[in-house]
């Protein structure tokens, strides 16, 4: 698909034999692609539908996150994989009164994930696992500082683009959930001693300025940092 406008799709076999017609697919910024099915639908539930359609390179299959509708009218996404001999389901979520808890769930649970390789990321420059580091958490941060200790001492300023995308990801992504408000309690508890050793070893500051370049980018193309 185009990247850009929506583009529409006449039909689209998905799993179970189940044909869906008239589409408008929308194609995100890594190259998958959302089918909605009831674009022009009166119902706002049923126009915010929509399916995801994905190619996964570890199972070397194309992926479809379907969500569908049992029959007690509750709400789930089936995972469906097919890598050459048709679909199979692989999954589903919990079950939702409404599109919108489910779409929520699914939304927290990607917050989650953000954090979790924020905390492997930060893990590895700290020669700790991250599940010592989410171990340690424990009490919620009950205001954020605008200091990025570790990041401010990498790139010898506190003015860069890089260090807002952090700041962004911190106060968007991180301190909207407590396992993220922990995880920021942590490091401004640990990241100043580091920071002052940083500051001292040209050799580090230059390695972990381009880790954390490469970072920020991954940040901002995968749409982690949202405008």
């Amino acid at each position: 698909m185009t990247k850009g406008q929506p583009t529409y799709l006449r039909y689209f076999d998905g799993p179970n034999n189940h044909r869906i017609w008239d589409l408008e697919v929308k194609t995100r910024r890594d190259g998958s692609d959302l089918l909605f099915p009831y674009p022009n639908d009166s119902d706002p539930q049923k126009k915010q539908l929509h399916h995801h359609l994905f190619l996964d390179d570890k199972r070397k299959a194309c992926g479809l996150a379907y969500v569908t509708e049992d029959k007690q009218g509750k709400w789930c996404r089936e995972y469906h994989y097919d890598n050459g001999w048709g679909w199979k389901l692989d999954g589903t979520s919990e079950s939702y009164d409404s599109i919108k808890e489910l779409y929520d769930a699914i939304e927290a649970n990607r917050d989650r994930r953000n954090v979790r390789n924020f905390a492997t990321y930060l893990a590895s420059r700290i020669s700790l696992s991250s599940d010592e580091i989410i171990n340690e958490l424990s009490e919620p941060v009950e205001s954020s500082s605008d200091s990025c200790f570790i990041a401010t001492a990498a790139y010898s300023t506190s003015r860069h683009p890089d260090l807002t995308t952090f700041r962004q990801f911190r106060d968007r992504q991180l301190l909207s959930n407590t396992f993220g408000r922990q995880l920021v309690k942590i490091y401004y508890k640990i990241s100043p001693s580091i920071a002052n050793h940083i500051s001292q070893k040209p050799k580090v500051k230059l390695f972990l300025r381009s880790q954390l370049e490469h970072l920020a980018s991954w940040m901002r193309t995968r749409e982690i940092i949202k405008p």
